[in-house]
């Protein structure tokens, strides 16, 4: 069984720190999440929280959830499947950062958090979004990987 490791920005008060910390005691597979930057998180963690450092030599299943994290992932060699799960699509305000953002989304595997999301991910960088994921339920998804 894979590991599933989840590279965030953060564990504090937010919408997907609140899903990802709640989901994650339920998933099938080994968890750990690392983090970027430490906070007090929203919920008790049940699943092992590091810093992102760590997760440069862990195998397994990796998802990022933010365009710094998945441009990070990139760069890691042991990871066995790269997702980028877009959680929002805040980053896409920015111009200068749009512009230098097509070489992640070419670069690893879309998981979208709706189909509006995936149409304008897909119309915005022309990739196919193959997995559409609400709120972290990520079981199917690795149901799909086998």
């Amino acid at each position: 069984m894979n590991n599933l490791n989840f590279l965030v920005d953060h564990i504090g008060a937010s919408q997907m720190a609140f899903s990802l910390l709640r989901k994650s005691q339920h998933f099938k597979n080994p968890t750990t999440i690392f983090c970027d930057r430490i906070r007090t998180p929203c919920l008790q963690p049940m699943v092992p929280v590091m810093q992102i450092i760590e997760a440069w030599g862990q195998n397994g299943i990796s998802i990022a959830t933010s365009v710094d994290m998945a441009d990070r992932l990139l760069s890691f060699p042991c990871a066995n499947k790269r997702f980028f799960y877009v959680w929002d699509m805040s980053w896409m305000d920015d111009n200068r950062k749009f512009i230098n953002l097509s070489h992640i989304f070419r670069g690893i595997e879309i998981i979208a958090r709706s189909e509006y999301h995936a149409k304008l991910i897909g119309n915005n960088f022309n990739v196919n979004v193959n997995h559409i994921c609400d709120n972290f339920e990520i079981d199917n998804i690795l149901k799909e990987l086998g």
